[in-house]
């Protein structure tokens, strides 16, 4: 638990929870270290955690139209095109437990990279302030997704319209 209190005082997010519901996130936390190159989620996947980066980075990337209906899931990632590079302090993964929809892009451990993993049900049960901030943030995410997606967001994404 004390090995993440200071941690998460320092995400920006989580500033809205009181001290006490802190002390609970901290303690549902699992750390996971990942090598170089390591892939922690795929784009498509339901997603079931959310990640705090504690060490290294986090290289985030996406699939084209094309190789999303690809016959084969291991494609090369040749196709893959980086739309976000993350550091200690980020979160990602929390989109896809915000809405039940599957994950929008893969990501990769950048060289030894560690993360706090927040399973679903610790994250619905105790990121409850958190949460109703995130909602309230989804337009911002769905600029950013269109952003990234282009026309593509509404076809692949189509709940995003109901936060315009």
């Amino acid at each position: 638990r004390q090995r993440y209190e200071g941690f998460l005082n320092k995400i920006t997010i989580l500033g809205e929870l009181s001290m006490y519901d802190r002390v609970n996130v901290a303690d549902a936390l699992e750390s996971r270290t990942f090598q170089d190159g390591h892939k922690i989620f795929s784009q498509g996947e339901m997603g079931h955690e959310m990640f705090f980066v504690e060490e290294g980075q986090i290289r985030v990337m996406r699939r084209g139209r094309t190789s999303v209906v690809a016959e084969t899931a291991d494609r090369l990632n040749e196709d893959e095109v980086q739309i976000n590079l993350l550091s200690p302090g980020n979160y990602f993964g929390e989109v896809a437990l915000l809405t039940s929809k599957p994950r929008l892009a893969s990501v990769y451990a950048v060289g030894e990279t560690t993360v706090a993993v927040l399973d679903k049900h610790s994250f619905e049960r105790l990121m409850g302030p958190c949460k109703n901030l995130m909602e309230r943030d989804l337009p911002k995410y769905r600029e950013k997704i269109r952003e990234i997606l282009g026309d593509e967001a509404d076809e692949i994404f189509p709940q995003l319209n109901q936060f315009e």
